[in-house]
């Protein structure tokens, strides 16, 4: 059975009864409910979804509230229904579907009529989830009877097999991911937590249910995951693994023009309305932007924190500035994930998937050089090869010379017909790309072209700064294949101090030893650093660090004791 076949046979049923409705209600109400049961055991065991049938589901009508739902959108299946309703009511001038024919028709006796009405109070689903509306009748009383029963838009274009709600298409937009869980680099202890998850989700909100855990606390509708880290660590990309993993769509909320659109609290319920329609993972990106804390003056908190705990299903907030959240989203959510950079050995892996196949590395590549030299996150290193590829594209570009005017020896020598090949320095220059020099604030770069043998030393040094070298090219050996890295949390850096008198070549020491590692060497400007401020001076020295270990540098603290005296000196 498919949707047509569903509404169509559901349609006839509904049209049935009010047709023998005047003359035995009784037993066409009895006829009607036997026809609709056994419409809709065939619906649900039919392959095909039924989306009718889903918005019952998913929203928990009772069959009183489904029965008024499809009785306020039969006009739109059938424009010939008001008539057979009129002619129910033997008066051609009520043919307005009202609560109080809903009662007549769906009601076995007063008692339940009296029972009925509490659906169409606000908190009943069928209002609470916008899934209708109760509008009075111009120039009538305000008697709930007489009020007009009348279906959200969305919700009729739903039931009708049309996706797309163009009145959130502004601030969202539905994604069908692809990308799997096994294809997000993640450390592993990480990756079973979340498929853990991922695996006993159904089964988890069904016992939810069952078990009555939501009415303890009034909370626990929902999972809600907030996953916390810089930004291109994979954030979202986890998100839509997850999506995939449950066969879900994803539901892309950008927070910005959410914040930015008037009629938040409208929004929302549409929303999340759309959410449990498509069955679809929730995602706030850069969720700070909606969720920043009251004492910065978000008024609309109260209003998000309240269709958070009305919502039942999945959602996953993404963030970089984790500190600025509410405290009140601390109790809301069920996990939170931290991304931070990886190790080196992930970020290779990171490196040969975003690697196309049909590009060529040359001999000299070292991938595990590129990832243990440059801290990046996965969104620049994807980044990194961008840039790489189009400019061996324009090398490539540049040699084909062709050997005549020719058309077809133009096209014969075309660059697509050419192999693609990387080599290591221009994947080195296009991570050179990436580096975003923040540092440059609190550091000067520089750098000679002089080599370790220009080096005038006496040979006991000399040799000390060849094993210095030595230890930073084969740092990943030592910690990740000897597997010193399990054991030391901390103390993984390489420091060296350099003493003497003015013009020894201890600043030129350190220039070589960057020109012999490739990398490069920013010298530190103190004054940049010390701050008069309590904690800033720290503060400053964390940020120096921080960015010398995202773009792979050295730093020099020259003139070193101006900051690193003897507490007891101070």
């Amino acid at each position: 059975m498919n949707n047509a076949q569903y509404l169509e046979n559901r349609l006839k049923s509904l049209i049935s009864l009010c047709d023998k409705f005047a003359c035995d209600g009784e037993a066409a109400i009895k006829r009607y409910c036997a026809d609709v049961d056994a419409l809709d055991k065939s619906a649900d065991e039919s392959p095909e979804s039924i989306p009718f049938r889903q918005i019952v589901a998913d929203f928990s009508l009772s069959t009183f509230e489904a029965n008024a739902l499809f009785l306020s959108i039969a006009p739109t299946l059938d424009a010939s229904f008001r008539q057979t309703l009129a002619r129910m009511r033997q008066n051609f001038a009520l043919s307005q579907i009202d609560v109080g024919t809903a009662l007549d028709l769906f009601s076995e006796d007063f008692s339940k009529k009296l029972e009925n009405r509490r659906s169409f109070s606000p908190n009943s689903p069928l209002l609470l989830h916008h899934l209708c509306e109760i509008v009075p009748k111009l120039g009538a009383e305000n008697q709930l009877q007489e009020m007009i029963i009348a279906p959200m838009p969305r919700i009729v274009a739903h039931i009708l097999g049309q996706e797309a709600d163009a009145e959130i298409d502004g601030f969202s937009r539905i994604l069908h991911p692809k990308t799997k869980l096994e294809d997000v680099v993640i450390p592993e202890k990480k990756r079973q937590q979340i498929m853990s998850l991922v695996d006993n989700y159904e089964q988890c909100m069904t016992m939810k249910k069952t078990w009555g855990f939501e009415e303890i606390g009034g909370g626990g509708r929902n999972i809600i995951l907030l996953f916390c880290g810089p930004s291109g660590t994979g954030k979202t990309l986890m998100a839509q693994a997850i999506a995939h993993a449950l066969n879900r769509p994803l539901l892309l909320v950008d927070a910005h023009e959410l914040q930015a659109r008037r009629g938040l609290e409208d929004n929302l319920d549409k929303i999340m309305r759309e959410s449990r329609l498509r069955r679809a993972v929730l995602l706030f990106d850069d969720c700070e932007l909606i969720f920043t804390a009251r004492t910065q003056g978000n008024r609309d908190l109260p209003l998000l924190l309240a269709a958070l705990d009305a919502y039942e299903g999945l959602v996953i907030m993404t963030t970089n500035l984790p500190t600025v959240l509410d405290p009140a989203l601390d109790r809301r959510v069920t996990m939170q994930i931290d991304f931070d950079i990886l190790p080196a050995k992930l970020r290779e892996q990171i490196w040969r998937r975003h690697l196309p196949k049909q590009v060529e590395l040359a001999q000299d590549v070292d991938l595990p050089h590129l990832a243990e030299k440059y801290e990046f996150p996965g969104g620049m290193i994807r980044n990194t090869i961008s840039v790489a590829m189009n400019r061996a594209l324009g090398n490539l570009e540049n040699k084909i010379q062709p050997s005549s005017n020719n058309a077809e020896d133009c096209s014969h020598n075309a660059p697509h017909n050419q192999t693609l090949s990387l080599d290591m320095a221009t994947l080195d220059e296009a991570a050179r790309t990436q580096i975003r020099n923040k540092i440059k604030k609190i550091a000067d770069k520089t750098m000679t072209t002089l080599t370790l043998d220009d080096l005038v030393l006496p040979k006991k040094i000399k040799e000390k700064i060849r094993s210095l070298i030595a230890s930073v090219r084969n740092r990943r050996t030592i910690f990740e294949d000897w597997g010193f890295g399990e054991k030391m949390t901390k103390g993984r850096g390489i420091c060296a101090l350099f003493r003497g008198d003015s013009g020894t070549g201890k600043t030129l020491s350190a220039e070589i030893i960057a020109n012999e590692l490739g990398m490069a060497l920013y010298r530190v400007r103190i004054p940049a650093i010390v701050s008069k401020y309590v904690g800033e001076t720290e503060k400053n020295l964390e940020k120096c660090f921080r960015e010398a270990a995202a773009c792979g540098a050295i730093l020099l603290f020259d003139e070193a004791d101006s900051i690193f005296s003897k507490r007891t000196d101070v």
